[in-house]
């Protein structure tokens, strides 16, 4: 096995916990419709957070292709992005043991978007990751990170609910478009 592979396992745990939970928790939302009036704004932030988990493992690959021996700074720095992101996936649904009755939106501004605040702090923490790879290809990236926890704190501090659709719509907008077209270049 190789470094990266034995690396992987960890991270494979904190984010497959993560993505399970969203998951699950999206699915015991739908599935609790009668008690719980739905709201779309708490799914797709979720959606987002989703994806950027699935962003998150290309991102793994990149480091791994660019770094030539993997130390326990990267272990730690790669870590430390995926724990970010399980707090977020953790955050912005309710969990299956609170209970399922009110209004999904009402949770969601309560609880909800205390999952935007590692959300936000994932994407800072990818600047001095992409600086520290010492790739000219991640400038546009490093712009597009901090564009997304801009987002990210918009989301979690507007007061109005147009504002948090508005700054979820841009972030999921801009997550796709830097995913496909800055980060990886266009290819898998």
């Amino acid at each position: 096995m190789s470094q990266f592979e034995v690396i992987t396992i960890t991270l494979s745990f904190v984010l497959g916990l993560s993505m399970s939970h969203l998951l699950w928790a999206a699915a015991a939302a739908v599935r609790a419709r009668r008690h719980l009036r739905l709201r779309w704004l708490p799914f797709l932030w979720a959606a987002c957070i989703f994806f950027v988990h699935v962003q998150y493992w290309f991102a793994a690959f990149a480091i791994d292709a660019v770094i030539d021996q993997w130390t326990w700074s990267w272990y730690l720095q790669m870590l430390a992005l995926g724990v970010l992101l399980f707090a977020s996936g953790a955050l912005v649904l309710p969990s299956e043991s609170q209970q399922r009755s009110g209004d999904l939106l009402d949770d969601f501004q309560e609880n909800g978007r205390l999952g935007l605040i590692p959300l936000a702090a994932y994407h800072l923490l990818w600047v001095p990751t992409a600086y520290r790879m010492d790739q000219a290809t991640f400038e546009a990236g490093n712009y597009a990170n901090l564009a997304l926890a801009v987002f990210a704190v918009i989301g979690l501090t507007a007061k109005r609910v147009s504002v948090q659709w508005a700054s979820a719509a841009a972030f999921g907008l801009v997550v796709v478009w830097a995913s496909v077209f800055v980060w990886t270049g266009g290819s898998l």
